[in-house]
């Protein structure tokens, strides 16, 4: 039977409906995995500074306010044998102040405001200097510790992938919900999914440095193009590799689920997935947006229930934010478990099609 997008959602969405336990086995997992990473980073001695956020520097103090210039006191005219009358003696004595040197005032102005050197940007500097010494000095001596740290999230992480597809996909091919097969085919699947997963890094790496290795080989000859294009150059190359990355992820869809659900090696569940795929590429892509829609969808409403949380503010306000939070994870998981279960449907019915 030909694979259908919307069939696959529909019995993707059934399974999960039956799936609390597998759902619950891996958000308690999870949780356990949680707990240890935190005990691993007590025991390794994780230093404060690593959590908190480097202090933004404050605003410099303002300046003192300019005081106001002393108004000059004109000095008392004394009549003398030149003078003619009273307000004439005045109005030269006005005058003669207009014209006087302002340079005195404006410098009694300036007094007041003279820029005092600003020392907060010296100061973060040197905040984060030490911050990153303090870190630098820690992960030097703790580095054994989160070498386990990592080996533990990444293997119990694949374990749990491995695990969860094993899981769904027995149910969906069996009608069986069984615990059991969501550790047996974690294990079972674990060494292929690390196998799967250095492949696929060590293909991305090698993809990178040959992009940079070519632009330092053909550096010569782009000194002496124009800067115009080279900016267009550089954005071709990037299209190129951004679209060969989505074929390919598209092509591999299937990588994984073959290796947990088929008990296929890193190598054939690649030519599995690629079968699979075949002649049904822009409806796999198709496939892939809308259930990236569907996912991020998912939490429109707890996003709103917990903006009304904070708006309300207060016990109840933060009660409601945690109820949206928790409410939106368990959608979230039962979301993803829908859909990978329904990308399986979909591979079943791939292969199934091919084979006839």
């Amino acid at each position: 039977m030909e694979p259908a997008i919307g069939r696959s959602l529909t019995q993707g969405f059934r399974i999960a409906k039956n799936s609390g336990p597998g759902i619950g086995v891996y958000a308690g997992s999870w949780m356990i995995i949680g707990l240890a990473a935190f005990l691993l980073l007590a025991m390794a001695g994780m230093p404060p500074e690593l959590a908190e956020r480097p202090a933004a520097p404050s605003a410099p103090a303002a300046p003192p306010a300019a005081a106001p210039p002393e108004a000059a006191v004109p000095a008392a005219p004394s009549p003398t044998a030149e003078s003619g009358n009273l307000f004439t003696d005045l109005n030269d004595t006005v005058d003669h102040s207009a014209a006087h040197d302002p340079a005195p005032v404006a410098a009694a102005s300036a007094a007041g405001v003279e820029e005092t050197p600003d020392t907060n940007a010296e100061e973060t500097m040197r905040l984060l200097a030490e911050r990153n010494r303090i870190v630098g000095d820690w992960l030097r001596t703790a580095w054994p510790v989160l070498s386990v740290l990592i080996l533990l999230v990444l293997g119990a992480g694949l374990m749990l992938s491995g695990g969860q597809i094993g899981y769904m996909a027995h149910s969906l091919r069996t009608g069986q919900y069984q615990v059991k097969e969501f550790f047996r085919a974690g294990l079972r699947s674990l060494p292929a999914l690390f196998a799967a997963t250095g492949i696929w890094v060590a293909a991305v790496a090698g993809l990178l440095l040959a992009v940079v290795a070519g632009l330092l080989l053909l550096r010569p000859v782009l000194k002496a193009l124009p800067g115009v294009l080279i900016g267009l150059i550089g954005t071709l190359v990037a299209v190129a590799c951004l679209a060969l990355a989505i074929w390919i992820s598209v092509r591999l869809s299937f990588w994984f689920i073959a290796v947990a659900a088929d008990g296929l090696g890193p190598m054939a569940a690649a030519r599995a997935s690629f079968k699979a795929t075949q002649g049904r590429w822009w409806r796999l892509l198709g496939f892939g947006l809308l259930a990236g829609i569907i996912s991020s969808a998912t939490w429109i409403p707890f996003r709103v229930l917990e903006w009304i949380g904070k708006t309300v503010g207060g016990p109840g306000g933060n009660a409601l934010d945690l109820l949206s939070n928790l409410l939106g994870l368990a959608a979230s998981l039962y979301i993803g478990f829908a859909l990978l279960a329904a990308y399986i449907h979909y591979y079943d019915d791939a292969k199934g099609a091919a084979s006839s």
